[in-house]
């Protein structure tokens, strides 16, 4: 059974726990799933828009908790462990 994780409490934990920092996050198909094939596929000009939507929302927070997947990135720590 699929799993869904919340940015700001599970992933953050799991990739500090790999003693790792939070470096960005990204909502994947904000948009995407949501959109009718049909109009994507028909609709001149349809599909660069919705990549031009999607990519404009990928890393604002307030569209995580509606994104169908999550991207995190973790960085290594400095020498200061910042």
């Amino acid at each position: 059974m699929p799993h869904r994780f919340t940015a700001e409490e599970q992933l953050t934990d799991l990739v500090e726990g790999a003693d790792l920092r939070v470096g960005a996050v990204h909502g994947v198909r904000v948009f995407a799933d949501l959109v009718p094939g049909v109009l994507v596929d028909t609709e001149p000009g349809a599909l660069e828009a919705l990549l031009k939507l999607e990519e404009a929302a990928a890393e604002l927070p307030a569209f995580h908790s509606v994104a169908t997947q999550l991207h995190v990135l973790g960085e290594t720590r400095g020498a200061d462990g910042a």
